[in-house]
């Protein structure tokens, strides 16, 4: 076979994500070790209980529709629990967006692997980071659909924008095998993998108690 790409495009023709751009979103999970079952990634020194939870987020719809917001991640174990905080109100706010979790939906708190993280619909804010002379589109917040989440109010925001739809999600194949934990001797940590929970718990920022509605 013979292939030719001299008519191939010089560079990438995608536009950088301005800063505080909203955007719907997939969030892909990337695991650190797949085969061995082990989502998470862990310190470079073994000694440290951070672990952190790589991902990329797949655009869905709009102008940026396709791009992706990648080299993400969350801390899911760290020696400050305030620092475990953050990460448990973000993953709160990507189940309350992607499973609809609530006060009228507590199940959708719950996670058995952060695995099921994996396909998510979620909402996020733009940040932009610049690195080695270059601009990069991060994630700078996550949205929450729940009226009593963090940032509902840009959520609304978010689906005017989007027409007052909120988009569909394309399939993903699930992740083989099960996570295991890195780092069984932090005390500050999220749920112990195979047993994730973010329900009344973890960390809420209420910006805005929207209009009542769960937007479902």
């Amino acid at each position: 076979m013979n292939m030719n790409f001299a008519d191939a495009p010089t560079g990438g023709n995608f536009k950088t994500i301005p800063d505080g751009t909203l955007l719907f979103g997939q969030l892909l999970v990337k695991p650190y070790n797949l085969d061995q079952g082990v989502i998470e990634k862990p310190a470079k020194d073994p000694s440290s209980t951070w672990r952190g939870l790589d991902y990329d987020i797949k655009v869905i719809g709009g102008e940026f529709d396709g791009q992706e917001l990648r080299y993400n991640h969350l801390t899911t174990s760290h020696e400050k629990q305030d620092v475990v905080d953050i990460g448990r109100s973000n993953i709160r706010a990507i189940l309350e967006t992607g499973k609809k979790a609530s006060q009228k939906n507590p199940a959708g708190y719950s996670i058995s692997s952060y695995a099921d993280l994996h396909g998510l619909l979620v909402a996020v804010e733009v940040k932009e980071e610049t690195y080695k002379d270059k601009v990069n589109a991060k994630v700078g917040k996550f949205l929450s659909a729940n009226p009593e989440g963090q940032y509902h109010k840009q959520f609304l925001e978010l689906m005017n924008n989007y027409g007052g739809t909120i988009p569909n999600v394309p399939p993903v194949e699930p992740m083989a095998g099960r996570e295991t934990s890195n780092n069984s001797n932090s005390t500050n940590t999220a749920p112990a993998a195979g047993n994730g929970s973010w329900d009344s718990d973890a960390p809420a920022t209420a910006e805005s108690k929207g209009d009542g509605n769960f937007p479902f």
